[in-house]
């Protein structure tokens, strides 16, 4: 009982940290056995072991207090790159006993002369499967280790205050992001706006026609406008030290969005070529536009209210 809450706690250490864990943890139990049956003045038997293991929770719980220095065989995909080695030597065992037992067929079947072709080709082709499946995952896999091992301990205050940075409206690196992002989208949308192909039909022989025509250029210049005011109120939150205003004028902003996609799926400037299953579509992406942009109001009018309230878009501790 005592070595199966061990296995449980320590699954997934390394060989020497699982070591040590369990050994601490086996002189814990059983010192704790034997000061609760001398308390009660009886011996220690399975009773008492079990009220020991319940007082200190559930093995998971255990290991949770211990910084897991894990092997990349300790982790799951170890286990499961074990899993495919050991398919894949069972199809090789396969091909080697029908070599010993009939070299000819096997000749035979790779060469085309024998019916047996198609049952040793799938069985080569599930080895070399499984053989590429084994070199990806255990790539794929070792970069992970070697990022939890090397990478995630020493850089993990870094990438925390980095994607704290991300979220900030006030801090250089979400301006920046806001900025460029922006930046990008309005060269993009000027440059090859008449010029985005789009499915004519989801059916058969479907064709590539122009998604825009004519009566989209009025709305270019409306997205540059609130590109640049974008872009402005970026800055803002940089320059002016009541957050709250640049956050209400985001709010305001947003809410312009909305009504420009309203009125772009009112006017609908798309091709009139395309059939009912793309217009569908379109409608509906642009409905879902729509809602989100309502719904980024109504949170940035929430986000001005906490930072007219507390300085901050987060409620104050002490409040």
């Amino acid at each position: 009982m005592i070595k199966e809450y061990i296995d449980k706690a320590t699954e997934g250490m390394g060989g020497k940290q699982k070591a040590d864990v369990a050994r601490e943890l086996k002189t814990h139990i059983l010192d704790s056995a034997d000061a609760l049956a001398a308390e009660r003045k009886v011996a220690v038997d399975e009773r008492i072991v079990k009220e020991v293991l319940g007082k200190m929770g559930p093995a998971k719980k255990i290991a949770a207090m211990y910084p897991t220095k894990r092997t990349v065989f300790g982790h799951d995909f170890g286990k499961a790159l074990l899993s495919l080695a050991g398919i894949a030597a069972a199809f090789l065992a396969v091909i080697v006993i029908l070599q010993l037992v009939s070299p000819d067929t096997l000749k035979m079947s790779i060469s085309g002369a024998s019916p047996a072709q198609d049952v040793l080709s799938i069985i080569l082709s599930v080895v070399f499967a499984l053989a590429i499946a084994i070199v990806v995952i255990a790539a794929i896999f070792l970069a992970m280790y070697v990022y939890e091992t090397n990478l995630k301990t020493p850089y993990e205050a870094r990438l925390k205050a980095f994607e704290r940075s991300l979220n900030d409206v006030s801090s250089p690196i979400n301006t920046a992001a806001k900025i460029i992002g922006t930046a990008v989208w309005l060269v993009l949308l000027n440059i090859f706006w008449a010029r985005v192909p789009f499915l004519q039909s989801f059916g058969d022989n479907p064709a590539l026609v122009p998604l825009l025509t004519d009566k989209f250029a009025p709305f270019v210049l409306y997205f540059n406008i609130i590109g640049v005011v974008g872009i402005i109120l970026a800055l803002a939150y940089l320059a002016i030290r009541q957050k709250w205003i640049p956050s209400l004028l985001e709010a305001l902003l947003n809410l312009c969005n909305a009504l420009l996609f309203i009125w772009l799926l009112a006017v609908f400037p798309f091709n009139s070529a395309l059939s009912a299953g793309p217009t569908t579509l379109i409608k509906f992406v642009l409905a879902m536009v729509v809602l989100g942009c309502l719904i980024a109001t109504a949170k940035q009018l929430w986000d001005a209210m906490r930072f007219a309230l507390y300085g901050k878009p987060e409620n104050n501790d002490a409040v």
